[in-house]
């Protein structure tokens, strides 16, 4: 919750301010739990009930300003530990998934061409790097 000030007076400012916002950041959080990937334009507009396909991606450019959402890659929408926070969740739960540990399609193609070289199974590598991923969240035991 962020303070601000209206009229000389302190006083809390939600970070979701609509409930349009509040169902763009759950649609996006669901997307990701449900199909390892943010939503699109369609999938947001259907979610809150719009025609337009413009309609969510402005919600999302105020969202992506107020520090809820962010797209490291063109078509990649993800809650910020913000976003997350404002819907209740600690945004480092959930399952680990090939995202969370910053490996997509390209990464793994490459993954598989250096566990063949090394003679090493693909599983192997993406096991180590689950393992780093949990241990730098302190979430590996010893």
């Amino acid at each position: 919750m962020v303070t601000g000030s209206g009229s000389g007076v302190n006083k809390a400012v939600d970070p979701v301010q609509t409930a349009r916002q509040a169902q763009i950041l759950q649609t996006v959080r669901e997307s990701w739990r449900d199909r390892d990937r943010g939503p699109t334009a369609a999938e947001l507009a259907e979610a809150c009930g719009w025609r337009s396909l413009s309609t969510p991606w402005a919600v999302v450019q105020r969202l992506i300003g107020r520090g809820l959402l962010y797209r490291p890659a063109p078509h990649d929408l993800r809650l910020t530990p913000a976003g997350a926070a404002a819907l209740g969740m600690d945004p480092h739960s959930g399952p680990v998934t090939p995202h969370r540990v910053g490996l997509y399609p390209a990464q793994l193609a490459g993954l598989a061409a250096e566990a063949a070289e090394a003679g090493v199974e693909i599983e192997t590598l993406v096991r180590q790097l689950v393992d780093r991923y949990l241990a730098e969240r302190g979430r590996l035991g010893p």
